[in-house]
């Protein structure tokens, strides 16, 4: 089972600055190429990108590299981070305020490390009982911690097989360590039904509230800090088949059906906000409609062959534009969003080079 769910995973897998204009569309994107040479494809895993810089830890979390993106100025920081701590993602708040998880705590790094505090998002579960799906939050939504500015907390994702309705997410806070469930649930078109987790949601936070959506449904849900309130609009990218049939909890988990089952559903991959031009974007595949050649890698075969589009939003989740993108090219999990616009990496699967690279697609005005 473990391998059938990191073979989904890696389908799904990837601000303060003034604001510009908001994006008017010409009808096409100006797509620039971009290498980062001194970046290490596997040394940026543990990654978040605030403005113009990607900060990213070494493997053992004692090191934090700081690298400039529009310069490509590479600068790094030693980390002492308390105890038995070892990161797995983490989100750069402000130059003296860095945000770590484990796994099982949050820890916050301040004064370069001279005042440090752990927090154990397991402790205060027992808040959540019966408000949410899941007994622990499934935690792979972003590449990043997903981070609640305005409120000094940290959003999570909470779903498990059951047809009850219940929330799907709550926020733990760093100020009072509590938890807080949010009144937002699965989307209408899922009541009474028994999600699993390879649903694997995307979110993107802005100001006013956060947008999420899942891989399985062209639905776009927004929830509303002021309001409380979720709405849900369908957004259509591409002609024929929408929606993939969604997964429940079987009782055999068969990997050549999840292997056809991936080629032959559509996709909804990721979900970005730009800050900068006031806009989503959403990258999203059409179904393959065929399967892989006796013999040949399946995850290679789709990177090679699925049709990618990018979807652009403007923040009423009206839509400004839809674009295929050039096929057998991107990897769009480690995508993200700086001021000359979104980059999207290379699928390192099918390139012949080592350095990253990728596009930084911007928009006409």
């Amino acid at each position: 089972m473990r391998s059938i769910l990191t073979f989904l995973l890696l389908f799904t897998l990837i601000s303060c600055n003034p604001k510009v204009d908001k994006a008017r569309l010409t009808g096409s994107l100006q797509v620039q190429s971009i290498s980062f040479p001194n970046l290490d494809p596997f040394s940026t895993r543990i990654s978040h990108v605030k403005e113009d810089t990607l900060f990213f830890l070494d493997k053992t979390g004692g090191t934090l590299s700081k690298f400039s993106l529009i310069d490509q100025s590479l600068s790094q920081v030693e980390l002492k981070l308390v105890g038995d701590f070892w990161p797995s993602k983490m989100h750069y708040i402000s130059v003296d305020s860095i945000l770590f998880f484990d796994g099982a705590r949050l820890l916050l790094y301040r004064d370069r490390g001279a005042d440090q505090q752990t927090f154990s998002i397991f402790e205060g579960l027992s808040e959540l009982e019966g408000a949410v799906y899941a007994e622990y939050p499934y935690e792979p939504i972003a590449s990043s911690l997903v981070y609640l500015p305005n409120q000094k907390s940290v959003l999570f994702y909470f779903a498990k097989a059951d047809a009850a309705k219940k929330r799907i997410f709550a926020s733990y806070s760093l100020e009072t360590k509590t938890w807080t469930s949010l009144s937002v649930y699965h989307p209408a078109e899922f009541d009474g039904v028994a999600l699993d987790y390879t649903t694997f949601p995307s979110v993107a936070v802005e100001q006013s509230g956060f947008v999420f959506i899942y891989s399985i449904s062209p639905t776009i849900s927004s929830y509303s800090f002021e309001t409380a309130e979720q709405r849900e609009v369908p957004i259509s990218s591409f002609e024929g088949k929408q929606s993939a049939e969604p997964q429940t909890m079987r009782d055999s988990w068969d990997q050549a059906y999840f292997q056809n089952w991936v080629l032959t559903s559509p996709n909804y991959l990721k979900l970005l906000y730009d800050p900068y031009r006031q806009v989503y974007y959403r990258i999203s595949q059409e179904a393959l409609g065929k399967e892989a050649p006796v013999g040949e890698d399946h995850y290679t075969f789709l990177l090679r062959n699925r049709q990618l589009y990018l979807t652009v939003l403007n923040e009423k989740l009206e839509v400004l534009g839809n674009y295929s993108l050039e096929k057998g090219k991107y990897d769009p999990s480690h995508a993200f969003v700086f001021s000359q616009g979104l980059w999207i990496p290379d699928a390192p699967e099918l390139m012949e080079k080592e350095a990253v690279s990728g596009d930084v697609i911007s928009l006409g005005e």
